[in-house]
């Protein structure tokens, strides 16, 4: 028995590039990769699994396309970054709001007594 066939083609494993471009479609379309694919480049879903999977090559065309929007995805996923860090220094500058047990809120409206909610080790 020859023990050095070739491995049919349905064996074999993915090519490296195929599996950066796999990548590249779960960065943009997480869960569904597959089926973002399909409706971002027009083509069927099982022709955009095998392309993932990497038992088909993608054509160049379809390569450049998730290029542009990967590298828009980044450029956005950029700009939310920058502005959500100065959404959590000014979140971080603010005094630390009393809620629940540790507020002290007044009873029937202005001038009754308050109401003390903080736990004080149970009742006494």
């Amino acid at each position: 028995m020859n023990t050095d066939t070739p491995n049919p083609p349905s064996a074999q494993k993915p090519r490296h590039d195929a599996t950066w471009f796999a990548a590249a479609c779960r960065h943009l379309w997480p869960g569904r990769h597959a089926a973002g694919l399909a409706a971002f480049t027009g083509r069927p879903k099982s022709t955009c699994r095998a392309w993932i999977g990497g038992y088909r090559r993608p054509p160049a065309a379809a390569i450049n396309a998730v290029l542009r929007r990967l590298r828009n995805h980044a450029s956005e996923g950029l700009s939310i970054a920058t502005f959500l860090e100065g959404v959590a220094v000014a979140r971080e500058r603010e005094p630390r709001r009393l809620t629940g047990w540790a507020s002290v809120r007044e009873r029937n409206g202005p001038g009754s007594v308050p109401r003390d909610g903080r736990w004080r080790g149970g009742r006494r």
